[in-house]
């Protein structure tokens, strides 16, 4: 492990180049435990989002651990609700007593070289996400990457203009790479991964009401390195896993690894 450069709550598990189909997740025993006290609010917790419609209430990953066995990285998860983690992280725990959720955060880049990035919160509580990130949920992923990136990018975040590139299974097969796991700010564990897109920043618009605003990222190494320093873009602060995704998009780019379909000055 080791944290990041920016000095940000970003901690890195794992870092390489992946393909998404060599990514696999694998449901282990959970080492998590809770405290009488904590388990009470964890239940108080769901007993709120139940009475709740509009609150989100799924079933979810926690990430456990990680390990490289050939060309496969092997992603240890076990199950936990959606309410253990909202009922605790904002209390200040060791790493392993989170419940840590497992998501996927997704740098698409579009071949006219930007990052679509949503924006989230109103006022002084405002904050940038990668477009087409969230949690991989048990009950409508099951242990699939790819169904956690195709419900987030494809489904319910992102529209592209009618254009259906994402209905072919080998697209994100062909296409999506792995680039790190990391833990940040927001206690939960990002497969963090770079998606380069066939289609242009015109062709891309916000698809739900998650997100106030879309804004589009140059792919530019003085304007990311300027994000990462400042921790912001357009004056509107980034989110750990945004600055960690940047972080290692760079490194990759530096020394050849990755290209894009159009590169910023």
């Amino acid at each position: 492990m080791r944290e990041s450069a920016y000095g940000r709550q970003v901690v890195f598990y794992w870092e390489g180049l992946k393909g998404i189909d060599d990514v696999v997740i694998t449901p282990v025993a959970s080492t998590l435990t809770h405290t009488g006290e904590e388990q009470k609010e964890i239940d108080a917790k769901a007993k709120e989002l139940q009475e709740d419609p509009f609150r989100f209430n799924g079933y979810l990953w926690r990430f456990e651990g990680v390990n490289e066995t050939g060309r496969k990285l092997m992603l240890k998860v076990s199950p936990i609700r959606y309410a253990e983690h909202d009922a605790l992280r904002r209390k200040k725990l060791a790493m392993k007593d989170y419940p840590n959720p497992l998501g996927v955060t997704v740098g698409q880049e579009t071949a006219d070289g930007y990052f679509p990035l949503g924006v989230q919160g109103t006022g002084d509580n405002r904050e940038l996400v990668l477009l087409g990130s969230g949690f991989i949920e048990r009950t409508k992923d099951g242990t699939s990457l790819e169904a956690a990136v195709r419900r987030e990018c494809f489904s319910e975040e992102t529209s592209y203009g009618g254009n259906k590139f994402y209905d072919a299974p080998e697209f994100l097969e062909n296409t999506a790479q792995v680039v790190a796991i990391t833990f940040g700010s927001r206690k939960d564990t990002g497969v963090v991964m770079r998606l380069p897109l066939p289609v242009t920043s015109r062709e891309v618009g916000l698809g739900d009401e998650e997100h106030s605003d879309l804004l589009f990222l140059p792919n530019s190494p003085a304007i990311v390195t300027e994000v990462m320093g400042n921790g912001s873009y357009k004056s509107i602060p980034a989110t750990d896993q945004l600055i960690g995704f940047l972080e290692r998009y760079s490194s990759l780019k530096e020394t050849g690894r990755l290209v894009s379909a159009y590169q910023h000055q």
